[in-house]
């Protein structure tokens, strides 16, 4: 099954010539832009971890847990 993507994060308009539809999706930049504020916080609470493939590994999927609520918020 697959996950709602959003849609491109930063569609062009019908006027350009470009293809709309590849790149970055909303639900990619809205994971990457929790990702910054969760490896601060996981950094604080857990440093040791950084670096290594538990904390790559979760907070990734965390990031894309917040993407998922957010996408989810947009259409409530």
């Amino acid at each position: 099954m697959s996950k709602e993507n959003g849609g491109p994060a930063f569609p062009l308009d019908s006027s350009a010539k470009r293809n709309s539809a590849s790149g970055m999706t909303l639900r990619d930049y809205f994971a990457s832009q929790a990702l910054t504020g969760l490896i601060g916080t996981y950094v604080v609470g857990n440093g040791t971890c950084m670096g290594t493939e538990h904390f790559a590994k979760n907070v990734s999927i965390h990031a894309y847990k917040m993407a998922d609520a957010m996408l989810a918020a947009r259409s409530a």
